[in-house]
């Protein structure tokens, strides 16, 4: 099944080989994705979808290739640099297809053409997508002569996977298929500023004004909402967290699970050393100082669920020492 085009998306503008030049770049792992990248100048990295959002919190990833669609809060898209397109495949070993019965597998092969033939006639459009992505990041075009560029360094990859015969007729296929084919539709118009959005831009408040302890209570719906198992073993836990001095504390106190956060517009960053990574939110004061966060994606399903799966109402005063 096609899925969308993958392009580069990161802290910079990926539209030149000099941007690429070192930069950590996270990919699907695949041979030849990782000798494109490498050929571009890039250092090509492999991280689960887990764990992809620490390792950008730790600064250890620059930028990753994925759709239009997944292209990370105040980074900067290249719309018009586009690697390749997925697709997507379903595999099944002949012991396991063949316990199946004659109609179920002709269902699983009717539900394929029918997903084919759907995402072919109503393709998803970049141009709409990248006019969403424009409400939280950047859109950049890479000039023609960047383009020229970046062709030129990606030629010794089709050198390599031309060596194969198959692979060869396949890329031939590929561009005879695009020389018949009329001239694209315009893609999509760059858009936002260099910054990141507004309510990062925005002043830092004092964390004073957000002391006190706050409790709320994980279920089985808040771990549903935030893509967790409903079966976790958190579910039916209380979490206290105490805010104090642009300090916290998770729980009974255990200096594991403290650390420091600030407030800039609407969001609130929590510095977890113990975990060697930050948890960005978005948050609105509710009734009595009470607190409704919303996670700045992408971030670990486990942290949403314990962290922001329910409402921080406010209890009171600190009542612990704040390590």
């Amino acid at each position: 099944m096609p899925d969308q085009l993958r392009r580069p998306a990161g802290r910079t503008a990926f539209v030149s080989t000099a941007a690429f030049e070192g930069a950590r770049i996270r990919a699907i792992p695949s041979a030849a994705t990782d000798a494109l990248l490498s050929a571009l100048g890039a250092t090509p990295v492999h991280v689960s979808s887990a764990s992809f959002g620490r390792e950008i919190d730790r600064g250890r990833l620059d930028g990753a290739e994925l759709p239009t669609s997944r292209a990370r809060q105040g980074w900067d898209l290249a719309a018009n640099v586009t690697f390749f397109g997925k697709a997507n495949t379903v595999v099944a070993n002949t012991e396991a297809l063949q316990e199946l019965t004659p109609d179920q597998r002709d269902v699983l092969r009717t539900a394929a053409e029918e997903t084919v033939r759907h995402v072919v006639e109503d393709p998803p459009s970049e141009r709409v997508m990248a006019r969403g992505f424009c409400a939280s990041g950047r859109v950049v075009l890479a000039s023609p002569a960047g383009l020229a560029e970046l062709r030129r360094a990606a030629r010794p990859v089709y050198q390599q996977l031309e060596r194969d015969a198959r692979t060869r007729s396949l890329i031939e296929r590929i561009r005879s298929m695009k020389r018949s084919q009329p001239a694209a539709a315009p893609g999509a118009a760059p858009c936002g500023d260099a910054g990141p959005p507004d309510d990062v831009k925005a002043d830092a408040r004092s964390p004073d004004s957000f002391d006190g302890t706050y409790r709320w209570r994980l279920t089985a719906a808040g771990a549903r909402r935030a893509g967790a198992p409903a079966d976790d073993p958190d579910v039916g836990s209380v979490n206290t967290m105490t805010l104090e001095g642009g300090r916290w504390l998770l729980g009974e106190g255990d200096p594991h699970y403290s650390g420091t956060f600030e407030a800039k517009g609407t969001r609130l960053i929590f510095d977890w050393p113990g975990e060697g990574y930050a948890l960005t939110f978005t948050f609105k004061r509710a009734e009595a100082g009470s607190l409704d966060l919303k996670p700045v994606l992408p971030m670990d399903r486990g942290d949403q669920f314990v962290w922001a799966s329910g409402q921080w109402r406010r209890v009171g005063p600190p009542v612990r020492d704040v390590p």
